[in-house]
């Protein structure tokens, strides 16, 4: 059973401004399981991430298993989160979804 905790939005996120340091600048989340694979887009999200390197944007990318490459500084690459109220925190987080 789904937690409807998860749908509804919070404002108890700060810390994770502040952890992510991304004060001042626009997120952009996407969340998948397993999103590096083919199928998920996780390749063409740090593509668009590493264009908009000169703009005050954050890409916020969770379901990362295993090793990436390379990703720009923009990016922060983070594990699948099964707590679904930590989820919401970082939907919430988020200026735009991917």
């Amino acid at each position: 059973m789904l937690c409807s905790c998860f749908w509804l939005p919070t404002t108890n996120y700060e810390d994770l401004v502040r952890s992510h340091q991304v004060v001042g600048r626009y997120v952009v989340l996407s969340v998948a399981p397993d999103i590096m694979s083919k199928s998920k887009g996780g390749q063409s999200i740090l593509e668009i991430a590493s264009r908009l390197q000169h703009l005050p944007i954050t890409f916020i990318v969770i379901g990362v298993t295993g090793k990436v490459a390379d990703s720009a500084s923009n990016v922060i690459l983070l594990p699948p989160i099964y707590n679904q109220i930590e989820l919401a925190r970082h939907y919430s987080l988020a200026d735009l979804f991917l």
